[in-house]
């Protein structure tokens, strides 16, 4: 009595089949569809990481060369102090 299946089982066990069927398709392309957004994600992080380092790069170089152009002026300012000094002790004597 409770084991035997029936005629009309079958076409709801087939329609409940169905729907699982379509429910897994409808998961699958939504994790593809995640799967292929990760991916683009990935890459875009990739590529801005990558323009940081190159940005960084550069105001590296940037500041060193600022920082050579500062000795260089510190230096000019002291031999120009020297002068200085030089003019106004002659102006003295």
């Amino acid at each position: 009595m409770g084991t035997e299946i029936t005629a009309d089982f079958l076409p709801a066990v087939c329609f409940c089949a169905w729907g699982m069927f379509r429910l897994f398709y409808l998961i699958s392309c939504v994790l593809q569809n995640l799967q292929q957004e990760n991916a683009e994600l990935q890459a875009a992080v990739s590529l801005a990481q990558a323009q940081l380092e190159t940005a960084l790069s550069a105001q590296e170089s940037q500041k060193r060369v600022l920082e050579t152009l500062n000795a260089q002026l510190a230096a000019r300012l002291q031999e120009l102090a020297g002068i200085h000094r030089e003019i106004a002790t002659a102006l003295q004597t």
